[in-house]
């Protein structure tokens, strides 16, 4: 693992009952994992991972983010941004370097 992040979801996140905690974590390899904890008062139990995400042609994932509100994640490597859905792990945009050429912008 190189990089996690991890995201308080239903009652975990306030009181009572059972609610738990969605997790990023990225790797060495270009790849993320997004997992799911449920959680009660006794114990805290990971489900099956959720989503593999790819998009980082193999590039070091460096850091990761998870947003349940937003239902999106990021994953970061030295060149490329990716933003995906918590939905379908559908890359939702990718955004490297040569993305910000931007126009009338000098060198």
């Amino acid at each position: 693992i190189s990089a996690l992040h991890m995201d308080p979801i239903g009652a975990a996140a306030g009181v009572g009952g059972a609610g738990g905690e969605l997790a990023i974590a990225g790797s060495e390899d270009g790849t993320a994992t997004v997992w799911r904890f449920i959680s009660n008062a006794v114990c805290t139990l990971p489900l099956r991972p959720r989503l593999r995400l790819k998009g980082h042609r193999g590039m070091k994932i460096n850091a990761v983010a998870v947003s349940s509100a937003l239902h999106i994640c990021l994953t970061v490597s030295a060149l490329r941004c990716c933003v995906f859905s918590l939905s379908n792990g559908a890359v939702l945009s990718s955004i490297s370097p040569q993305d910000n050429d931007f126009p009338g912008a000098r060198g």
